[in-house]
């Protein structure tokens, strides 16, 4: 029986649309960036027949929402990662894994510190703040590891890529869970039983209360950023049992030596049974390009012995300088 349209599978032109549309939200934005890649016009009417083509071989809809504000569906979110891989394939066969002379690092706004000194060794490197969102493991994946894979950035620093063999990641610190809480909390860290028998929560919306355990604990809320949480436990009145939860990354932004008021209380590690509550964070990029690259990864994990706190140690006490275009500290 011979195959009809809707039986030929995706090329990697159609592929290269459906992770436009994905990547900027709607037809015609993706039709504007393809049209700026390729060097000519590529309309929304041909964007719209590949996502049709895509669905009719998916057999059901990749994308929900209007024309310009297009989510992935989870089958759309399935196929995006399929796509990724077919892309990438076809550069590695074509040989096409050239390093930009300006490479871009893409990283949280909390790694603000770690770029200042970044920069300072390879001020050839430009450096990208993500959305703070992109802090949680799930949406990292989803955007940074995605432009990552199509070549909008060369090399990306949050949660390590152990599961994809065309990246590689290499360690830079592991982040401690830590809890912000009053002056006359005298422990030297405090347990998960604790905190969910004795104290009511600000979770900041990019920390997942799953991945570290949390699932169970009285919360207060957990819709806005670190920064705003800190503000609320500081400066609203309440009970004393309140604590604002936050990877010690993070949270040295809002420390002593850091942040004006930051004496007012303390950050301890969490713990369970003898453990604390640990993420690795490292340095990821694809495997191709990784030796043109180390000495930027090189510079990056050297800077990062010059801010310790990122792992929960003990603080540095003068902060350092904020590059100019970087995001403010105050919004994660």
């Amino acid at each position: 029986m011979p195959a009809t349209a809707d039986d030929v599978a995706p090329n990697e032109w159609e592929c290269k649309v459906f992770i436009a549309v994905a990547d900027h939200g709607g037809y015609l934005a993706a039709a504007e960036h393809l049209s700026r890649q390729i060097g000519r016009s590529y309309t929304r009417r041909a964007v719209n027949q590949v996502i049709k083509k895509i669905e009719a071989w998916l057999k059901t809809p990749p994308f929900e929402g209007p024309h310009n504000q297009k989510k992935l569906t989870p089958r759309g979110a399935e196929f995006r990662r399929a796509a990724l891989n077919i892309v990438a394939g076809y550069r590695r066969m074509r040989d096409e894994t050239p390093v930009p002379a300006r490479p871009t690092l893409a990283c949280l706004p909390h790694h603000i510190y770690l770029m200042t000194d970044t920069t300072m060794r390879r001020p050839d490197v430009e450096i990208r703040y993500l959305d703070s969102r992109c802090a949680a493991p799930r949406e990292f994946r989803d955007h940074a590891v995605h432009l990552l894979h199509t070549d909008v950035y060369q090399l990306i620093v949050g949660p390590p890529v152990p599961d994809d063999r065309t990246l590689v990641s290499k360690d830079l610190y592991t982040a401690r869970l830590m809890a912000m809480l009053p002056p006359s909390y005298r422990g030297a860290s405090v347990s998960v039983g604790d905190l969910l028998a004795d104290f009511e929560l600000f979770l900041p919306r990019q920390l997942p209360p799953d991945e570290w355990g949390l699932g169970a604990a009285k919360i207060i809320d957990r819709g806005h950023e670190t920064a705003t949480a800190v503000l609320r436990l500081r400066n609203e009145p309440g009970p004393p049992n309140r604590a604002v939860l936050a990877p010690s990354d993070v949270a040295l932004m809002y420390s002593a030596g850091f942040d004006f008021g930051a004496d007012r209380f303390r950050w301890v590690p969490v713990t369970r049974g003898d453990g604390f509550l640990d993420q690795p964070v490292a340095i990821t990029t694809r495997k191709a390009d990784a030796a043109k690259l180390f000495p930027i990864i090189d510079a990056v994990r050297q800077a990062v012995t010059q801010v310790p706190g990122y792992s929960g140690e003990a603080r540095p006490h003068v902060p350092a300088p904020r590059p100019s275009g970087a995001r403010s500290r105050t919004k994660h």
